[in-house]
């Protein structure tokens, strides 16, 4: 499960999974969470691994953890790894905010590939900055939903937001430009 994806009430979520036949491992999958979020998350069962990683190591990650739990219940038989869907691109909104979210370039999908995608020569450089992007869309939407105690709490968070859009949005231009160079399709 992504926590981002899974909506307002993660730790139920992740109990009605936990609850399901055979009572399945559930891994939970962030970037930025609070302390305390994480904490419950994994007192109810889950499984935290922090993004972002490559394909291969969230792989074997997962893989760890199913033989982890397989030891730890005596089982014989490890389930197999469905692919998990994607959660739906969508453009991020802020209620709240009087300034306009900047629309994202890149999807998730496509940061994805971007992380994994090789050059022709030995250059990281489109999967670092994915990476960046994707930490800065996470970091954006966390800061967005992130609770306040007071107004000056909500315009702090706001400006967090905002700041942070706005260094995705740069970085996202420079994405482009080193997909263009290249010849990277997305």
């Amino acid at each position: 499960l992504e926590l981002e994806a899974i909506g307002a009430r993660p730790l139920a979520f992740v109990q009605a999974c936990r609850s399901l036949p055979n009572a399945p491992l559930v891994v939970v999958l962030y970037r930025f969470a609070q302390r305390a979020a994480l904490a419950r998350l994994v007192k109810s069962g889950a499984r935290l691994i922090q993004m972002p990683l490559r394909l291969a190591q969230l792989r074997r990650t997962i893989l760890d953890q199913l033989i982890m739990e397989q030891a730890r219940s005596h089982k014989t038989v490890v389930p197999a790894i469905a692919p998990a869907s994607p959660p739906a691109a969508g453009e991020a909104t802020d209620l709240d905010s009087k300034l306009p979210v900047r629309p994202r370039l890149f999807d998730d999908e496509q940061l994805a590939r971007l992380f994994e995608v090789s050059t022709g020569i030995d250059c990281e450089c489109p999967n670092h900055l994915s990476s960046l992007v994707s930490a800065l869309v996470a970091f954006e939407t966390y800061s967005r939903s992130c609770e306040s105690k007071d107004e000056a709490d909500i315009i702090q968070h706001r400006r967090l937001a905002d700041g942070t859009g706005e260094a995705r949005a740069r970085l996202e231009i420079l994405l482009v430009e080193l997909c263009e160079h290249e010849g990277i399709v997305v």
